[in-house]
């Protein structure tokens, strides 16, 4: 998904844009987790976990410190990469209203 606002200007090289190229679109994801380094203890393999500013990628790496793993079934994917983005990287959000 292309947000219909930084992302397509970017895509569209606007004025308000940097304008720069190779350009990484993408700055709210989720995923599961495939693999752990040694130490973390904040997620298990298989979690659903959000991506923040990993860009749209088949795979990312983020820093156990950073990751928010959502454990809430009730919380489409797509609704908790909009939430993560807008929360605090690291914050669970499993407050997150439900439709």
């Amino acid at each position: 998904m292309v947000s219909a606002g930084t992302e397509r200007a970017n895509l569209l090289n606007l004025p308000n844009t940097s304008g720069g190229f190779p350009y990484h679109p993408g700055y709210c994801g989720i995923g599961r987790v495939i693999a752990l380094g040694e130490g973390v203890e904040n997620a298990t393999i298989g979690d659903r976990a959000l991506a923040e500013s990993s860009g749209h990628r088949s795979h990312a790496v983020q820093r156990a410190a950073d990751l928010t793993v959502v454990n809430d079934d009730r919380i489409e994917s797509l609704d908790a990469a909009f939430v993560g983005r807008d929360g605090a990287p690291g914050r669970p959000q499993t407050q997150a209203r439900t439709r």
